[in-house]
């Protein structure tokens, strides 16, 4: 996943979306690490730039 915050583009790896119960919406959590690192805070708009499914080893 992509996004993007206050002009930084930011590539987050093994993120996972929440489907909530009565909606088609997507919820995700941004890490701590990179909340922390970007100053991303509560009521902040972080636009999302892509969403693409994680590569699994089907070995």
């Amino acid at each position: 996943m992509d996004l993007e915050y206050k002009s930084f583009v930011i590539e987050l790896r093994g993120v996972r979306l929440l489907r909530t119960r009565h909606t088609d919406a997507r919820q995700f959590t941004i890490p701590k690490r990179v909340r922390e690192t970007y100053g991303v805070g509560f009521g902040d708009v972080v636009k999302i730039l892509s969403i693409r499914p994680s590569i699994i080893n089907k070995d």
